[in-house]
């Protein structure tokens, strides 16, 4: 929907001053009912793949030779070939 508006408003753009001109009113008041929806579902999108990311990656190389880590990265840190 989002995609249809969006071409609506540059395919049927309105006259604006001195010869240029600006994207379709109608249809660009038609994308404020979606467009709101769409904001906060990517939004939600981003936090729950960009910031769970965060939880995963050791500081470095050195916290495997931390014994109170260790059991901590070989549990929930997955290497190469699921080991």
């Amino acid at each position: 929907m989002i995609w249809g508006l969006s071409d609506a408003m540059s395919c049927n753009p309105d006259p604006w001053t001195e010869g240029y001109l600006m994207p379709g009113v109608e249809a660009a008041s038609a994308s404020q009912v979606p467009t709101a929806d769409a904001c906060v579902a990517g939004k939600q999108l981003i936090e729950k793949t960009v910031t769970s990311g965060l939880i995963y990656p050791n500081s470095d190389a050195g916290d495997f030779k931390v014994p109170e880590l260790r059991a901590y990265l070989d549990r929930y840190l997955r290497g190469s070939n699921g080991k």
